[in-house]
């Protein structure tokens, strides 16, 4: 083919395709090296050539292929020709961006992830023992109430199989033992791992001693049992069990086990059930211990040891270290467990001043209070230890009533504190529970509110918070703690609820009501109390009830002439008097569809004049007294005002050395424009702006005003300056900007912008510009609007008619050389069209739908939502186990509609990489996620990996995560407090990930972290971030918990295998190193 002749065709082809481009032989590679490949995959937004890049198959074999590409959080379908251009071999590449709508059928959900990872899902099986899974106790057996024995079993020491013999050791381990449980029980017997070791056995309908003499087999067994590959390692487990009570449930039982395995685990390798606990086989002064405090003695003399447990040992559980390697390998062990460490100076292989260092550098002194016990007496020795972080320092020799005050004062202090910090955590947390509480039922609401409504709510709080505050002050008449403000403010933004009831053409009449519509419209607040009335399990909640009363008396007046129930005086709630205040006065403020705004202090003089009804004279007061704080404050709302503080500390910041070298300024300000200048080169035409965040300003410059109003600068006022963008755009645009990262600067939405008063879709370009140094901050955004439905419109003229200088038989002939099958439908009459030699339109036998082996018509039939549409859709479609993509568009041929599919069939089993895997799977609502989802962590599975990654090939950065000390948080305060810990850590890792990084749970305490298309560099980033997140996160429950993580990276190892080895040798080395 000529060029002109491919140039003719391609034209043709972007009446159908997002985007069609032609590559040579050395764009794509051809006969060269990978590494010398050409940028042709930066379209991808990727910085290596595709792996599965199908373009350089279709040069080698001449064959067409297709598959799934993805682009940031959009996936793409993707075909290869081959074509000869002026006897050049070229590849033409036809690029279809997926509808979301349409893309799966819900009947098809599953069959998308078998074709994906050929995989048939088993929600309910952990994938490396096989066994049931955690999310099968919690969806079947938790609740069940039938007779059952109920066990927990642990293994013992599993945390040190893995650290001394590697993950696969530990993985073989698990396996073994699940086989030995298999091997004792029943078909009726559920197995299920709870945990990393740990494991609950359900055995319904079981006698009382045949369950302890199963649990008893089992423990020998599992004693006895060799771990294939690893002659030496000798299993043993914890085992607690109870039998169920009546109408007890399964979940009940396995929280009194629960308590019996950690009694168990005191001595290991041992079975505890209720009968033998009581029966004495484990001893009274043994239980006793359990639950007594623990003391570590770390002294090289025995006798000063055994004189120190004895003055402790009749309250406290001792422990005992030589010296100071032992005290941190026992720390490393038991953690917070350990309650106070007395400590000696002088002492073999590690002294006393060592072991405070390193407790200083783990945070250990943090949580452990330390007690130094020493003959040494000088007073540097004594400053010395003090500096260290020592809560006392005792001399020998020493009194023993003086030692136990001083042990039992320090431990009590320190329990205080404990107690002190989880109650401002169980503070924090109520607040957190109210707030959710507001988004869901705001959330249900949010589709109908009105334009101005999301500005009015944050007035509406303000000014509540305001009142609230002044009248506190003035006078204690009204019972208004600090916690209870809150809670009014909170509920304030739900005054209106009741509104979602009122017909949109009396909300939004521009004119007066009439008496009757008036009559409607009083009708929300009765309305908004009702449907808080009907919340079910929150009803009684302190908030949904502040918010009632708001909502049903906001309109009261002072003197009874409000409505709906013509209350007076102080029969109005308090929390109602000051919303109702509040909302009069931002309603005079502000503009509506009926009334202009009234400035300040217009309003303030209605208000007072009673013109807009009588309110209690002390919120009058009130209101008058904190008037020119009002009217500073509503000027800018609260967000900007935060904002704009912490801009200022970062221009503070930039402008000394923190963030940004003086001597360096010009060269990174010149760098700055470069790439304003490269990003702005790549654009073109439409609306472009510069948002500056040190300045809080923003520059449009918009091709399409006059000439003297194309550039602008305006207050950036959160995305409000931004006059064309509507506010859910607005709103996407900031959240578009806070997901943006040094890695990843780029980001494409799409939004709407009104042109002659018209919306038009628009395709927004975003480019973040970061501080070069420190603390990287992001100082600048770029942004770049093209009008993207004039490229709509101009195709979907060339849609609705084939080229008249060209056959329409030959053109469908020309596709049939790219498509499995190219048709033309009437999908109202769902019929398959031919086209005869005289371009005569005639109706096939059969049904369009039969080509699917279907017998009725396509439930997601894209064709038929197209041709009403007069547009183009595409989806994935099934047939038998082959999936294939579908491409529908509305065309016109001699006159009548109808609708030109083209079909091609996703090829080679390698039609998505894994980065798109999760992207295409997240873009199905219909399917089950649930199998590939840690119910605990959110993180992804093991199965998820084994199937969907493990025989990948992965470009980027693999890290494998330890938490560390986590058994001892186990051990010390039960798996409910473990499990809220790994809960912490995984959400504050989630936090620091891109969104085509993935987070998996690889092991009980392990995860396992991918990193697509990274570099060295980033990955370094990535795990300091990592790290710094997971020492800064706090378990809610137990403040006093420090978290930390060990982490080992690599990047661009292959395979995969051989990269988590790596990984995890290095996580290793690193766990050692501290």
């Amino acid at each position: 083919m000529t060029r002109e002749q491919v140039e003719t065709e391609m034209a043709q082809y972007r009446t159908i395709f997002t985007v069609v481009r032609l590559l040579d032989a050395a764009q794509v590679g051809g006969e060269e090296s990978v590494n010398s490949f050409c940028s042709c995959y930066s379209y991808w937004g990727k910085n290596t050539p595709c792996r599965n890049c199908i373009s350089r198959q279709v040069l080698e074999d001449h064959r067409q292929r297709t598959k799934l590409e993805y682009m940031g959080s959009e996936v793409f379908q993707v075909t290869a020709v081959y074509r000869e251009v002026d006897g050049v071999p070229c590849v033409m590449e036809l690029i279809q961006k997926l509808d979301g709508e349409t893309l799966i059928d819900p009947e098809n959900g599953d069959r998308l992830i078998d074709s994906i990872a050929s995989y048939h899902t088993k929600l309910y099986h952990d994938a490396l023992t096989d066994s049931y899974n955690r999310l099968y106790f919690e969806d079947a057996l938790k609740e069940k109430t039938d007779p059952a024995g109920v066990a927990v079993l642990d293994l013992d020491d599993f945390k040190l199989i893995n650290d001394t013999n590697g993950h696969q050791a530990g993985d073989i381990a698990l396996r073994t033992c699940v086989d030995v449980v298999r091997a004792s029980i029943r078909k009726s017997d559920v197995l299920i791992r709870y945990g990393g070791d740990e494991f609950l056995l359900v055995l319904p309908g079981i006698e009382r001693a045949a369950f302890l003499a199963k649990l008893d087999r089992i423990r020998e067994q599992l004693h006895t049992a060799s771990v294939p590959g690893y002659s030496r390692l000798q299993l043993s487990a914890s085992i607690g069990g109870v039998i169920t009570q009546p109408s007890e449930t399964v979940e009940q039982a396995v929280s009194r086990a629960d308590k019996l395995m950690y009694q168990a685990k005191n001595r290991k390798n041992m079975v505890v059930t209720e009968d033998n606990a009581r029966d004495g086989a484990l001893s009274a002064a043994g239980r006793e211990s359990h639950s007594r405090q623990s003391i570590l003695i770390v002294d090289d003399s025995e006798m000063n040891r055994a004189i120190l447990a004895e003055i402790l040992g009749s309250d406290y559980n001792i422990l005992e270290a030589t010296n100071g390697r032992e005290c941190l390998a026992m720390l490393e062990q038991y953690g917070t467990g350990i309650a106070l460490i007395l400590l000696d100076i002088v002492m073999p292989v590690m002294d006393g001043f060592a072991v405070l260092s390193e407790m200083n550098r783990s945070h250990w002194i943090e949580d452990i209070p330390v007690i130094m016990i020493s003959s040494e007496d000088a007073d540097t020795v004594v400053r010395h230890a003090y500096e260290l972080g020592v809560s006392d320092y005792v001399s020998r020799p020493f009194d023993a009533g003086v030692v136990y005050r001083r042990v039992f004062n320090t431990i009590k202090l320190y329990a205080k504190q404990r107690r002190l910090a989880s109650l401002v955590t169980s503070q924090i947390k109520e607040k957190e529970k109210n707030t959710k509480m507001m988004i869901s039922i705001l959330s249900e609401v949010v589709e109908f509110r009105n334009g101005e409504s999301g500005q009015h709510v944050l007035h509406i709080g303000t000014l509540t918070q305001r009142l609230l505050e002044r009248l506190t002050q003035k006078t204690d008449k009204y019972d208004l703690p600090p916690e209870t403000q809150e809670l009014i403010v909170m509920a304030s933004a739900l005054h209106d609820i009741g509104k979602v009831a009122i017909d949109d053409k009396i909300l939004n009449k521009p004119g007066r009501l009439t008496p009757e519509e008036f009559d409607l419209m009083k009708t929300h607040t009765v309305v908004g109390a009702n449907m808080l009335d009907r919340l079910g399990r929150y009803k009684n909640e302190a908030l949904v009830k502040t918010a009632h009363d708001i909502c049903r008396w906001h309109h009261e007046r002072w003197d009874g002439n409000g409505y709906p129930d013509r209350l007076k005086g102080d029969e109005i709630p308090i929390a109602a008097q000051v919303v109702a205040l509040a909302d009069v006065y931002d309603a005079l403020t502000s503009e509506r569809c009926y009334k202009h705004a009234y400035d300040h202090d217009t309003a303030l003089r209605m208000i007072l004049n009673g013109e807009c009804g009588a309110f209690n004279p002390l919120l009058l007061d009130c209101l008058q007294e904190s008037s020119e704080q009002l009217r500073t404050e509503l000027t800018r709302s609260e967000w900007d005002r935060g904002f704009r503080q912490e801009t200022h500390r970062l221009s503070e910041e930039i402008l000394h050395r923190e963030a940004l070298p003086r001597e360096n300024h010009a060269q990174l300000l010149l760098e700055q424009e470069k790439e304003r200048t490269d990003f702005y080169a790549a654009q073109c035409g439409g609306i472009r702006f510069d948002y500056d965040l040190l300045a809080g300003s923003v520059t449009v410059y918009d091709y399409h005003a006059e000439l003297l109003q194309q550039k602008t600068v305006t207050d950036f006022a959160q995305g409000r300056g931004l006059g064309f963008l509507n506010e859910q755009d607005r709103r996407k645009l900031s959240k578009a900007i806070s997901r943006a990262t040094p890695e990843a600067p780029d980001v494409v939405l799409s939004v709407m912008v009104k042109r002659d008063g018209e919306p038009r879709l628009h395709r927004m370009a975003l480019h973040t510009i970061w501080s070069g140094a420190g603390v990287r901050r992001c100082v600048n955004v770029l942004g770049q609007l093209t009008d993207e439905q004039h490229r709509v419109e101009h195709q979907a003229e060339l849609l609705t008619a084939l080229d008249p200088e060209e056959d329409p038989a030959h053109f469908l002939r020309r596709l049939q050389g790219i498509f499995d099958v190219v048709r033309l439908v009437d999908p109202g009459h769902r019929k398959v069209l031919t086209l005869d030699s005289d371009g005569i339109l005639t109706e096939k036998p059969g049904s369009c739908h039969m080509v699917w082996n279907r017998d009725t018509r396509c439930e997601n039939c894209i064709s038929a939502k197209a041709y009403a549409r007069k547009t183009i859709l595409n989806k994935i479609e099934f047939k038998d186990e082959e999936a294939y993509f579908v491409i529908s568009k509305y065309i016109e041929v001699g006159g009548r509609g109808c609708m030109l599919e083209l079909v091609t069939r996703l090829t080679d089993g390698r039609w998505l990489d894994m980065g798109g895997h999760r992207l295409l799977l997240d873009r199905c609502d219909g399917m089950e996620r649930s199998a590939f989802v840690d119910p605990l962590t959110g993180a992804y599975t093991r199965r998820y990996f084994d199937k969907f990654l493990a025989s990948g090939e992965m470009h980027g950065g693999v890290a494998m995560i330890d938490v560390n000390q986590f058994k001892a948080v186990n051990d010390s305060f039960g798996h409910l407090v473990g499990d809220e810990a790994l809960k912490t850590v995984a959400e504050a890792m989630q936090n620091c990930l891109r969104q085509t990084d993935i987070l998996i749970r690889y092991g009980g305490d392990e995860f396992l972290l991918l990193m697509p298309q990274s570099r060295p560099n980033g990955v370094e980033s990535v795990i300091r971030r990592v790290q710094d997140a997971v020492q800064a996160a706090r378990v809610p429950s137990h403040p006093e918990l420090r978290l930390s993580v060990s982490i080992g990276g690599v990047c661009n190892v292959q395979p995969l295998t051989e990269a988590i080895r790596q990984a995890d040798v290095r996580m290793y080395r690193n766990k050692e190193n501290g």
